[in-house]
């Protein structure tokens, strides 16, 4: 039996007034050792109003079980079951118990193994009781002017943010930077914090510490050119772009990467002249890359260019994938109903198939029954595709006021199978 299935046998057993059962249920798992069931079971219980019983079984799981990761779901349990008003004596067992299991996770090199577990289960703690004070002290203490964990100084990052701090966040960032450990990791988790504090420079900082530390990983180099783009300073990110761009030569990916991110920061000129490197690899190395010029070239209204990319890549990788291609119909308004018009991109049926199916809900979607209601006539078959369709063109019908009526024969049970 499942964790899921469990926790709905003990629900099954308390709405049918069977209460004994769903404890007997909840003593099995425990005698069983079946410790990952008790966090569900436990939200049962106090969903019926049994909370102490539910606080009793998670406390009986935790004081037996050993495995790491299941002890941070059921204390997590344990503590967002505790009412507000729990005894004192309970909320210092509680916070006694998560340090006295940190203090024994240590690493052969003296490193906490767990910190950011451990800070996520104190942080809920703290809060539920008011507390935060005296997490931010142990934080403190933990950290140790950046000498100490990372996880708390990341931690420490986040409540400077929140209390509007600039200078405590100024002062912290700095420290991590200088830290031992400071990685790609330790910078992705400071951007969210950096980026609401619209910290753009110490952002750019960041990364470019990075570029310097590590010069052949990729992400650094994007990253760092997001925070100049956020810095005003336009052509300063075009110019690590460029940089990073010219290892094309090395690597076939990254010509791909800069032109998506030049289209993400709206500089369409470079990001055509990037796309077009990415492509001389051929569409069936990277059919990606070819569906992302296109979805720009419609973007511009550019058809006839889309439809070339398009083209190029259909027949010359095999794939299946029409989302570009769906988008290419609707933006130009070809007629997605013509075999004529649709054979020239060399699909199989099939996705031929979802093709239309795509663009009948797109029509739907978009209050056009009409229109799906003449690529289903012509092609009944697509019905098959899409469960459901069916019901939303006669839904798309009552509010677009069509007076086209589907044929009888292209209602769902007498549609063509897919092929």
């Amino acid at each position: 039996m499942t964790n899921i299935q469990t926790e709905e046998l003990a629900r099954l057993y308390f709405k049918t007034g069977q209460a004994a059962k769903a404890e007997q249920l909840a003593n099995k798992n425990l005698q069983g050792n079946a410790f990952d069931r008790m966090p569900g079971i436990a939200t049962v219980f106090d969903e019926y109003k049994r909370n102490g019983d539910a606080l009793k079984f998670l406390q009986a799981a935790i004081a037996r079980c050993k495995d790491a990761a299941i002890l941070n779901r059921l204390e997590a349990r344990l503590f967002d079951l505790l009412p507000e008003d729990a005894p004192a004596a309970l909320q210092e067992k509680c916070f006694a118990r998560l340090r006295s299991r940190r203090a024994n996770s240590f690493k052969t090199k003296g490193e906490r193994k767990e910190d950011e577990a451990y800070y996520n289960l104190l942080e809920r703690l703290s809060e539920k009781f008011h507390r935060e004070e005296q997490f931010t002290k142990e934080l403190e203490d933990d950290w140790r002017n950046g000498s100490g964990s990372p996880a708390a100084g990341l931690r420490l990052l986040r409540i400077h943010e929140k209390n509007k701090r600039p200078d405590l966040l100024q002062k912290n960032s700095e420290m991590i930077f200088r830290h031992p450990d400071f990685t790609a990791q330790t910078m992705n988790a400071m951007r969210s914090p950096l980026e609401a504090a619209k910290c753009y420079d110490l952002l750019e900082k960041g990364y470019t510490l990075l570029c310097e530390r590590d010069a052949m990983q990729n992400e650094p180099f994007i990253n760092r050119a997001r925070a100049l783009v956020l810095l005003e300073r336009e052509q300063d990110a075009w110019d690590v772009l460029e940089r990073l761009g010219v290892r094309h030569i090395f690597s076939d990916e990254v010509a791909g990467m800069v032109a998506e991110e030049y289209v993400r920061q709206k500089n369409d000129i470079a990001a055509e002249k990037w796309f077009r490197i990415a492509m001389r690899q051929g569409p069936r190395q990277n059919p990606d890359v070819f569906f992302d010029y296109a979805r720009l070239l419609i973007d511009r209204k550019d058809f006839v260019s889309a439809r070339h990319v398009l083209l190029e890549v259909y027949r010359g990788s095999g794939t299946q994938e029409v989302e570009a291609l769906a988008r290419y119909f609707i933006e130009s308004g070809r007629d997605a109903s013509s075999d004529n018009e649709v054979s020239a991109f060399s699909l199989p049926p099939a996705a031929v198939n979802e093709l239309r199916a795509n663009l009948a809900e797109h029509f739907c979607e978009g209050g056009q029954a009409a229109k799906a209601v003449a690529l289903t006539s012509a092609h009944p078959e697509i019905l098959a595709v899409r469960p459901g369709l069916h019901s939303k063109i006669r839904e798309a019908e009552g509010t677009d006021g069509a007076s086209e009526k589907l044929p009888p024969d292209a209602k769902l049970p007498h549609a063509s199978p897919a092929r």
